[in-house]
C-alpha cells in the first residue's frame, strides 16, 4: 500500500457554510475553512492531522482551503497527500446544488511553490512534482490495458451549491483516479441517490437543506505513470438535522473497481451503510483502532435496519416515536457515462 507506515484513523466530523482565500494553510482556522467541520473540529488522523493546529507531516499532507477566485469565499477544505498525489479527503457543506456543465481543470499553485492564493488551470504539458497533472489524466496515461481510469471528484460538482462552487470541485487537488466504469457507475447513482436524500430529508424547517459531508479515498498499490496513486476504496458521509435537535447520518463504502454490466444483469448498487459499519472499515485498513465519525450523534438516517429490502435506489431510516421508518428514495436522471466532459 502507498500510504504504508501511516496508521490513519479518520474522523469525519463535518461542518458548514464558506467564509472568505483557496490557499495551502498550516491550520483551519476560523478565518479561513474552519467552518466547514462540525463545531470547528477536524478530522483526526494519526501521524497525518491530529487537531486543526497540528499537522505533523505538514511536509507530506497539506491543508487547502479551496476557493475559484481572490473574490469568491472558500467553498470546501480538502487534506491533500503530495506522496500519493491525492486528496485523503475533502469536507463540504451540501446547501441545495448547481451542476455546472462546464469543466475547467485546475490545480494548487502553492503545492508548487507559486504565490498565487486561488487555483489555476491546468493546461497540457505542465509538470507539477507535488499534486497530479492535466497529463497524468490523459487518455494514453489513465487507460493502459491494466488501470482504465477517469478523473473522480472527491467534493462532486453535483453537490455544490451555485456555479463558482461547482466549477471550484474541478481542481485537481480535489480529484482521484477512480475505474472508469465505477466513477460512471454505481458511485455516480450513489451520489445522486444522497443528493436526493440530503434535499428530502436535511431540511429541518429550512427552506434549503443543510447537511455537512466529508468524502474520502484509501489509497492502493497501483498508479497512473507511477505518479498518481489510484485508490482501492472509497468512502463517504453526511450528517444533517432533520428535526430540531435530531441529527441523523449515513455512510457509503465501495470498492474502486470496473463495473461489467450484462444485459441479464443488474447494474451494481452501493448499498448505505452505518457510521459503526464505516469505523470498522476504515480500521481494518488503516490498521487503526481509534475512529468516530459524527462523534456527537448516533444515526437515526443510517438505514441499516432497511437495508434487507435491496432497493436499488436505497432508502433512508428514520426514527419517529422509536419506530424505525424505511423512506423509499427515488433518483430522476439515471447516471451512465457521465464524466470527462470538457477538458
Amino acid at each position: 500500500m502507498m500510504l504504508v507506515g501511516v496508521s490513519l484513523s479518520v474522523f469525519l466530523l463535518i461542518l458548514c457554510s464558506p467564509l472568505s482565500l483557496s490557499h495551502v494553510v498550516t491550520e483551519f482556522r476560523e478565518d479561513n475553512c474552519l467552518s466547514f467541520f462540525l463545531d470547528g473540529t477536524t478530522p483526526v488522523i494519526p501521524d497525518v492531522l491530529h487537531t486543526s493546529s497540528n499537522n505533523q507531516e505538514q511536509n507530506r499532507y497539506k491543508l487547502i482551503c479551496q476557493k475559484l477566485k481572490d473574490s469568491n469565499p472558500y467553498t470546501f477544505a480538502t487534506l491533500y497527500d503530495t506522496e500519493n498525489k491525492i486528496p485523503v479527503f475533502s469536507a463540504y457543506t451540501y446547501k441545495g446544488s448547481y451542476e455546472s456543465q462546464k469543466r475547467i481543470w485546475m490545480y494548487e499553485p502553492q503545492l508548487d511553490g507559486e504565490q498565487s492564493a486561488i487555483m489555476k488551470r491546468i493546461n497540457k504539458g505542465d509538470i507539477k512534482n507535488h499534486q497530479a497533472t492535466y497529463d497524468d489524466y490523459l487518455n494514453e496515461a489513465a487507460n493502459s490495458s491494466d488501470h482504465k481510469v477517469s478523473r473522480g471528484h472527491i467534493f462532486p460538482m453535483q453537490h455544490a451549491h451555485d456555479k463558482d462552487s461547482s466549477l471550484s470541485t474541478c481542481t485537481l487537488t480535489n480529484i482521484v483516479p477512480q475505474k472508469t466504469t465505477f466513477n460512471g457507475g454505481s458511485w455516480c447513482a450513489m451520489e445522486k441517490k444522497v443528493k436526493y436524500i440530503m434535499d428530502k430529508h436535511c431540511k429541518c424547517n429550512l427552506a434549503e437543506p443543510m447537511a455537512y459531508v466529508v468524502t474520502g479515498a484509501v489509497p492502493g498499490e497501483n498508479t497512473i505513470k507511477n505518479r498518481v496513486n489510484i485508490p482501492d476504496f472509497m468512502w463517504t458521509a453526511f450528517c444533517c438535522e432533520y428535526e430540531l435537535g435530531k441529527w441523523g447520518s449515513m455512510a457509503h463504502w465501495a470498492k474502486n473497481e470496473e463495473e461489467i454490466i450484462l444485459k441479464d444483469q443488474n447494474k451494481k448498487i452501493i448499498l448505505p451503510i452505518t457510521l459503526d459499519n464505516l469505523h470498522t472499515e476504515l480500521k481494518n485498513h488503516y490498521h487503526s483502532t481509534e475512529t468516530n465519525v459524527f462523534l456527537k450523534f448516533e444515526a437515526p438516517l443510517d438505514a441499516a435496519a432497511c437495508l434487507q429490502e435491496g432497493l436499488s435506489l436505497g432508502v433512508v431510516r428514520q426514527v419517529v416515536d422509536e419506530q424505525v421508518i424505511c423512506v423509499h428514495t427515488q433518483v430522476q436522471q439515471p447516471c451512465g457515462q457521465h464524466l470527462e466532459r470538457g477538458g
